[in-house]
């Protein structure tokens, strides 16, 4: 008796989607709730396209009544000092000019709070064994979660409750990306 092992190699001549993925960023960190007058906050998506000599369009929308100023086609910065506190969409849409074009779209809710409420250099409130204080309100992972109540960095699993250090948690199949909406 032998090993034997297949391996199957598709080869395609079709067009492939691009890769995207858009983060919200202040002062270079990355989050998805975010204080009212806390200065300016960029978005920024990220295109990887395995079709090396595609060109991309993208198209930004926002909730209505938010404005936005173009930095370049992946990059738009916003003003939060002006807006009422609550959630607030962003989409966008990338189009190569392959053959056929494809188009990818991203959506993502964030909030505008008034206010971040002081974080304890005491209390671990996710049980990871690091203060909250330490950890912040930014979100690293985007799921929605801030950073001092997300002990789990999977893409696919959220914590079902935040205080419960890891005991009942949400998981969905691998590859697929959870985060927290309204």
């Amino acid at each position: 008796m032998f090993n034997s092992h297949t391996v199957f190699i598709s080869i395609s001549m079709e067009q492939f989607f691009s890769a995207l993925h858009h983060c919200f960023l202040r002062n270079k960190i990355l989050l998805l709730i975010i204080k009212q007058a806390g200065g300016l906050v960029n978005f920024t998506a990220t295109v990887n396209d395995p079709n090396p000599g595609d060109q991309h369009t993208t198209e930004w929308s926002f909730s209505q009544g938010v404005s936005s100023v173009a930095i370049s086609d992946l990059q738009r910065q916003l003003d939060p000092a002006g807006l009422t506190p609550g959630i607030y969409n962003v989409t966008v849409i990338v189009t190569d000019n392959g053959s056929p074009p494809v188009s990818n779209e991203v959506n993502l809710s964030y909030r505008i709070v008034e206010i971040l409420a002081a974080l304890s250099a005491t209390q671990d409130s996710d049980g990871d064994g690091i203060p909250d204080a330490d950890e912040g309100w930014a979100d690293d992972d985007q799921d929605g979660q801030p950073n001092y109540l997300d002990a789990v960095d999977l893409p696919n699993v959220l914590n079902e409750v935040s205080e419960d250090g890891l005991t009942f948690l949400i998981e969905a199949d691998p590859g697929v990306k959870m985060v927290l909406g309204e």
